[in-house]
């Protein structure tokens, strides 16, 4: 896994009741995953279970506030769970055989207001056994 990639996302936000422009350049971390296929065919992943351990805000609490943002991170983590929790992220990813592929996700809070802290998440991402496609 690598985490020290960024990237550009989309994020609704407001200004208290007021609804903002869409933003197109909330940074976000990207998780980069490679996935490698030994076997002699095509493998298809179906799912990503992001298995939360831990939520950890960073820094101390300051004044601040009124706006909300919702950014479109592929994996939202709700505010109000409390580890330990799963979250699954349905997908078709098909890797070659013999090869490898990397795949990528962005981690955030579901709804981040004005006034929060940054947070850590701690989670391990794994898959069921992914299915064999049948030779053509």
């Amino acid at each position: 896994m690598d985490v020290a990639r960024e990237r550009d996302i989309a994020a609704d936000w407001s200004l208290g009741d007021e609804p903002q422009p869409t933003r197109n350049d909330w940074t976000s971390s990207l998780l980069s995953i490679n996935l490698r296929n030994r076997s002699a065919v095509e493998v298809l992943v179906t799912e990503a279970k992001f298995e939360f351990s831990a939520v950890t805000d960073l820094g101390c609490r300051y004044g601040a506030g009124g706006s909300v943002l919702k950014a479109l991170y592929d994996i939202k983590v709700p505010g109000d769970r409390t580890p330990p929790f799963t979250l699954t992220r349905p997908m078709k990813f098909e890797v070659p055989p013999h090869d490898s592929e990397r795949i990528g996700f962005t981690v955030g809070p579901e709804t981040l207001v004005g006034a929060a802290l940054p947070k850590v998440y701690t989670f391990t991402v794994t898959s069921p056994c992914p299915r064999t496609t049948s030779p053509a």
